[in-house]
């Protein structure tokens, strides 16, 4: 009696295992945490520079972006890094380079600034 038991638990075993690897696998592919926070996005801002490098012409570029969209929206939407890029040619003519920024700002909303009434 006791070997028959003892292979019906092992074969009850051998059959939950690879149940238990699913459940296992997909409770660790989630991740634990906050969602990503809500962006908000302004319409596209356009800045075009030149320099003498590439380098340099980027620069004064993202620079002059970012003094555009703080005259436009506030100094909270004047982040390249959160911008969504459209586009930035870059070129040469006349002896310097250019570029040229198209992008979206956006600031991210966290959960601490959501308030009910």
């Amino acid at each position: 009696m006791k070997r028959a038991y003892s292979k019906k638990l092992a074969t009850f075993l051998i059959a939950l295992t690879p149940a238990l690897f699913l459940l296992n696998g997909t409770a660790a592919a989630k991740p634990a945490g906050r969602p990503a926070p809500a962006m908000i996005c302004k319409p596209v801002v356009k800045a075009k520079a030149k320099g003498n490098t590439p380098h340099i012409a980027r620069n004064k570029t993202i620079s002059k972006w970012k003094s555009i969209v703080i005259s436009l929206y506030g100094a909270s939407f004047a982040n390249i890094n959160k911008a969504k890029i459209i586009s930035v040619p870059t070129g040469f003519s006349n002896g310097k380079w250019w570029v040229i920024i198209r992008a979206k700002p956006c600031k991210s909303i966290g959960f601490g600034t959501i308030r009910a009434r």
